[in-house]
């Protein structure tokens, strides 16, 4: 066989050699373009497991500051009924009460906004119920206060004593409660927070795994062509 190719093998050769360059940058392409969007779609995922997990974070520290708002708020209560003989204290205490209400109420209704964001409607749930019973809690003291004080600007030890037989132990049913959405919160929370470097770890295995498979496709395909080339090659060989 003549060593030097005739018309026909150099046609072959040469579809070869287009077909070869062509896939070559075509694929070339593709895999630049899978690349791009891999990185684009772990950055994607990386921001969006972030605000998740700060999100999280802030509903398990209002969860947190609502029970501390809520202690604080009774203790401004119990002081209100030690030092409500003097006037300026009564008004001091109360302002004081009623500041703590706002905050709870806020932080209820932030923690309630939240867990609908975040789809959990177990602690929305909770979070709803206790806000009810909070409300009714916060109306009676202010109602029994208002009561026994009758307008007078001060509170006489035996109304002060009147007023806690009246709605001593009510608090505690909420402060359970509010232990409990807490506990539940930190329990979700934290599950969520391991959850989602597991998520990102598994989607970024699974871009891997589709560069990887492109460029082995890219790889068969140029060694096909090849070995097409080489053959016709070989057809010219003596």
């Amino acid at each position: 066989m003549s060593s030097v190719l005739d018309r026909g093998q150099r046609e072959r050769l040469r579809r070869v050699l287009i077909a070869t360059s062509t896939t070559t940058i075509g694929l070339l392409t593709v895999i630049a373009i899978l690349a791009m969007f891999a990185i684009w779609s772990m950055n994607k995922s990386w921001q969006r497991g972030s605000a998740e997990i700060n999100e999280v974070r802030e509903l398990r520290a209002t969860a947190l500051s609502t029970q501390i708002d809520f202690k604080i708020q009774i203790q401004e209560w119990k002081n209100l009924l030690l030092r409500g003989s003097d006037p300026a204290s009564l008004v001091q205490y109360r302002a004081a009460f009623e500041a703590r209400a706002i905050a709870v109420s806020a932080a209820l209704q932030m923690f309630s906004a939240a867990v609908t964001r975040l789809h959990y409607p177990e602690l929305k749930a909770r979070g709803d119920a206790i806000r009810t019973d909070y409300d009714k809690l916060c109306a009676h003291y202010r109602a029994v206060l208002d009561g026994t004080l009758q307008q007078r600007a001060s509170l006489a030890i035996e109304d002060a004593l009147r007023i806690d037989r009246a709605v001593r132990g009510e608090d505690r049913s909420i402060q359970i409660e509010l232990d409990a959405l807490s506990t539940l919160t930190d329990d979700i929370g934290g599950e969520k927070e391991r959850a989602i470097p597991t998520r990102l770890q598994e989607r970024y295995h699974t871009l891997r795994l589709m560069l990887f498979a492109a460029a082995g496709l890219a790889l068969a395909l140029i060694a096909f062509n090849l070995y097409f080339g080489v053959s016709v090659l070989r057809e010219s060989s003596p």
